[in-house]
């Protein structure tokens, strides 16, 4: 989005763009406009001067831009691009193959949109037209990439696209620099243990099951207080659940939310105060942003392993893992860091060393080497 001459997107984005600006000419980046409810998430603002931003048209439903995305496509001027990079899924994804013709073509696929189907809350009708539809989308994207340099961003992808296309190549997508990375030795040093989430609020995620594995270990006489960080799902009303289940319990004080914060210095503070960062998705997703971004600031990390993430990550090493949907597991693993500091330093040190090897200088420079390679070929 445009604001006062300046160009504003998501750091997700942002910071990507930015780093891989860094190698080339110039980057003509094709966006639609945002949702109202999105404005507030465009936390970065772009600064280099070599990446230049086109509107294509308004951020619709899946089903309008499915039927209108040759409309979309009208603005992409194929005679300005040297190599076409596609993020995928995208509802767009196979329109913008076709179009690119005999122009080298290559996609970042971040995750797939059959996978969690089921776990959506919607009824069951509308649960097997978004399965139909997910399922041709993925037919689709699949059938045109074959043509395509292919990077994905977890281990699960990469054993799925390394079989249907030889040309795949995995990178990690963290935004976490060199410099940002944050050392300490050990945590849970105070009197109060801060639990820390980030990321999407929504039942799906598991916060709920966070919510009640404090209560659990509250109820033991743990001094804990519980942080949330990230922007609501409007049809989830699960923050509102867990306001009152630490109201009913006189624990008011043990739980903060913060709502959305953008990625930065702020952010980081919160990482660099908190004890441990806990994530109990419940969703077949990649490898969560936050994971990278707590194991960055030395936060030993409790996760299920759904997904990518046991791809990533090994049980006792970087990570301990819980059960989905069982806040009782969640409280002992909790319970485990809390009580043994030689778990959380082989965990922080293990995490840290981690992260040396996925920084976003390194994940774009990779990609830069490939997508030389390919326009080569």
């Amino acid at each position: 989005m445009r604001v006062d001459g300046k160009i504003h997107t998501s750091a997700q984005q942002g910071i990507f763009i930015e780093n891989l600006a860094k190698h080339t000419r110039k980057i003509v980046c094709y966006f639609h406009t945002p949702r109202i409810d999105e404005i507030k998430l465009l936390d970065y603002t772009i600064k280099n001067k070599r990446i230049k931003f086109i509107n294509i048209g308004p951020h619709k439903s899946v089903y309008f831009r499915e039927l209108f995305a040759n409309k979309y496509l009208t603005k992409i001027n194929l005679k300005e691009i040297d190599i076409l990079l596609v993020r995928g899924p995208s509802v767009l994804l196979p329109a913008l193959i076709r179009k690119a013709g005999n122009i080298p073509t290559a996609l970042i696929l971040v995750g797939d949109y059959v996978d969690g189907i089921s776990e959506l809350p919607q009824p069951f009708w509308r649960l097997f037209l978004i399965y139909i539809w997910a399922r041709y989308n993925r037919y689709t994207q699949n059938k045109l990439g074959k043509k395509s340099l292919i990077f994905v961003n977890n281990k699960l992808l990469f054993e799925r696209y390394s079989k249907l296309n030889k040309h795949t190549k995995f990178i990690s997508t963290t935004l976490i620099s060199n410099k940002q990375i944050y050392f300490r030795s050990d945590t849970c040093q105070g009197k109060i243990i801060n639990i820390i989430y980030a990321g999407r609020v929504d039942r799906q995620k598991g916060i709920f099951d966070i919510a009640n594995a404090i209560i659990l270990l509250l109820e033991k006489g743990y001094n804990i207080v519980f942080d949330l960080i990230g922007v609501p799902d409007k049809k989830d009303n699960v923050l509102k659940d867990i306001k009152l289940l630490f109201e009913s319990d006189n624990r008011k004080n043990n739980f903060n939310y913060y709502g959305f914060i953008p990625f930065g210095e702020k952010l980081f503070q919160f990482y660099r105060n908190a004890d441990i960062f806990v994530n109990a998705s419940r969703l077949s997703e990649g490898f969560p942003r936050t994971i990278w971004e707590a194991l960055s600031h030395s936060l030993p990390v409790i996760t299920t392993a759904v997904g990518g993430i046991p791809y990533h990550v090994k049980d006792n090493k970087h990570v301990l893992f819980c059960e989905t949907n069982n806040p009782e597991s969640i409280s002992v693993a909790l319970e485990n860091i809390i009580n043994d500091s030689t778990l959380r330093k082989k965990l922080i040190h293990n995490g840290i060393k981690l992260t040396q090897s996925n920084t976003i200088e390194k994940s774009t420079e990779t990609m830069i080497y490939h997508l030389k390679q390919w326009m080569e070929k």
